[in-house]
């Protein structure tokens, strides 16, 4: 599971909104509406039967869904509010709106195109004297698909001769892995959720809003976010693994590379100003984020 990102990311289909949604699913006790789909952002409501019950809304991949159920999903994102309860307390949780009560409504970024996901709601009992978070008899969700997006172009980065690594594996299963020019005018940054630095991966396997593109040539100077993906991942030596293949960025480019990383952490030294450690500083968000199924 994400340890900050619990909140799953919500998507719709490429069509329009009223022939493509599906129906609710589960409990009818909430109205799970998504608009506004496009291919990388969608709009999500959430409308509870009775607005002083406490709820989350988490969202995942449709495949999790499907491979883990509806009430596993819940569960294990509810287990990991518990946890951010205990730490930082219930009532933070609310303020932050983590926590919701009432009607919510508000805008998902950072999805994949042409990818399927399930928002979901569940209702929670929060105690707030005790900081504890457990899961009610209340689960709904919907699935929906965001829109593909349009290739503008091909650019080949080539061999990237620097590498960056940071290690999050014992927080929330994954590593970001930095791939750099000398002169610091190409950068590729992966949030990848992975414990072995080998296999193939695809955006499903990224936390997308640490993962991004970056060369001089954009007119953002913190550079672009990724939203397609497929690379590959091998052990290079006893502390290096290489990784390969390309990413589509928001801009429709696509983005060839190879570059070489380190699998120990290091001092930083030397490693480009762009370079984005601040995953740690984010461990409370609001609602409606992308949620990766620890199991």
């Amino acid at each position: 599971m994400k340890k900050f990102f619990a909140f799953v990311a919500a998507a719709l289909v490429a069509f329009s909104f009223v022939s493509c949604e599906k129906e609710d699913v589960g409990s009818k006790f909430f109205k799970i509406t998504v608009s506004d789909i496009e291919q990388t952002t969608a709009r999500v409501a959430v409308v509870p039967a009775d607005t002083t019950v406490y709820y989350a809304v988490p969202m995942c991949y449709a495949s999790e869904l499907a491979k883990y159920t509806a009430d596993s999903v819940a569960a294990n994102y509810v287990d990991y509010l518990n946890g951010l309860a205990q730490a930082y307390g219930a009532n933070t949780l609310i303020s932050y709106k983590v926590i919701n009560k009432g009607e919510l409504s508000g805008p998902v970024d950072e999805l994949a195109p042409q990818t399927e996901y399930a928002v979901l709601a569940c209702q929670v009992i929060v105690d707030e004297e005790a900081n504890t978070v457990t899961l009610g008899k209340e689960i709904s969700y919907k699935i929906f698909k965001t829109k593909d997006i349009e290739l503008a172009g091909e650019v080949d980065l080539g061999e990237l001769e620097k590498g960056y690594f940071e290690d999050y594996r014992s927080e929330d299963g994954s590593y970001m892995a930095y791939g750099y020019d000398e002169a610091q005018t190409k950068m590729v940054a992966l949030n990848i959720f992975d414990d072995d630095f080998v296999g193939n991966f695809t955006e499903a396997d990224l936390d997308l809003e640490y993962s991004y593109i970056f060369t001089s040539e954009m007119s953002s100077q913190y550079g672009l976010a990724i939203v397609k993906a497929e690379f590959e991942s091998k052990l290079a030596g006893q502390d290096e693994a290489t990784v390969k293949g390309w990413v589509i960025a928001t801009d429709g480019i696509k983005y060839q590379f190879k570059f070489t990383h380190p699998t120990v952490e290091s001092d930083g030294a030397g490693a480009p100003a762009k370079v984005r450690a601040a995953k740690k500083a984010n461990e409370l968000k609001s609602a409606l984020k992308v949620f990766h199924v620890n199991k």
